[in-house]
């Protein structure tokens, strides 16, 4: 399903109002929400509790570090480094932008309070150490930059974000799955205890042995049946199962990787199934979070995919 991220924007206000605007617009392009101050300006602690609470519905915060410190609390941290902190708190992924030369900055768009270059240059720092910062000259590179670098980041480290509602149907479907997962905990038990019983000592035979999916094509809507086997399914998808994987993302690795037909892509109630059996034989554990459903190997799952791999 498509999703759409909150991309938080996080900077110094009146002397990067130009590159905000950019920046917002590269977020647009991307079919993506920006949020930040130009909606709820931080200047006292009670807006920067609300401000707090938007960085944490966001999918990833852009912090633009340039010129000036910025405008500081009580206690002598700007709001943009209290920002920053709390991102890193609730370890939402950070894309951070620095300035390449602050000489190059125009008087007017810099701090001319020593204590507070001395704070920015801790700052910058601060941001540097421990991460991959990219630097930037002009508005049109910082704009490049980041819509290239989100990009980036929606593929290798995909967030929750926000669907249309009319996916909400699939989520009901995702709920029951997440249902079955206590449900299936006595199928675990029922074929521990068949094991011990000796009415088969390995569960390997019902991995390995195929059933029938079906899959319809995008043009024709024709059905279409395919065999696959767990054994199968467990090689191909593996190496996400083991980090952990969306059910939508599971989805699209069974269709390029299982099926593996042009323009066909897996039913519901055949990815219903398989998911059935893989918590059946637990192989997998499910979570819900945000009425969507993650995928993740159990120790037992991590040796099957080896074992698969060997085979």
């Amino acid at each position: 399903m498509d999703k759409r991220y909150q991309v938080f924007i996080s900077s110094t206000f009146a002397d990067l109002e130009e590159e905000r605007k950019e920046i917002m617009q590269a977020i647009i392009e991307l079919d993506c929400f920006p949020a930040g101050m130009e909606m709820f300006p931080a200047t006292d602690s009670e807006q920067f509790e609300y401000i707090k609470t938007i960085i944490n519905e966001s999918d990833y915060y852009v912090l633009i570090v340039a010129g000036r410190y910025g405008s500081v609390a009580e206690d002598g941290i700007s709001y943009t480094e209290k920002e920053f902190d709390f991102a890193k708190e609730k370890e939402i992924p950070i894309l951070a932008f620095v300035k390449k030369d602050i000489n190059s900055i125009t008087v007017g768009k810099t701090d001319q309070d020593p204590e507070k270059l001395k704070k920015l240059e801790v700052f910058r720092k601060r941001v540097l150490d421990g991460r991959m910062a990219n630097f930037w000259d002009t508005a049109d590179e910082l704009k490049y930059k980041i819509h290239s670098s989100l990009s980036k980041q929606f593929k290798t480290h995909p967030r929750i974000g926000w669907v249309k509602g009319n996916s909400i149907p699939s989520y009901e479907v995702l709920e029951q799955l997440s249902k079955l997962q206590e449900e299936n905990k006595q199928l675990i038990i029922d074929l521990e205890e068949i094991s011990k019983n000796n009415t088969f000592k390995d569960q390997s035979v019902y991995i390995m042995n195929t059933f029938t999916v079906h899959c319809e094509m995008a043009y024709t809507m024709d059905i279409l049946s395919r065999d696959i086997s767990i054994q199968e399914v467990v090689n191909k998808t593996g190496l996400s199962l083991s980090k952990g994987v969306w059910l939508d993302e599971f989805e699209d690795i069974i269709n390029k990787k299982v099926i593996s037909l042009t323009d066909a892509t897996i039913t519901n109630e055949s990815l219903e199934e398989i998911v059935k059996r893989l918590l059946a034989l637990g192989i997998i554990e499910l979570k819900a979070v945000r009425e969507e459903t993650h995928l993740k190997f159990t120790d037992y799952g991590n040796k099957v995919f080896i074992k698969s791999i060997e085979l």
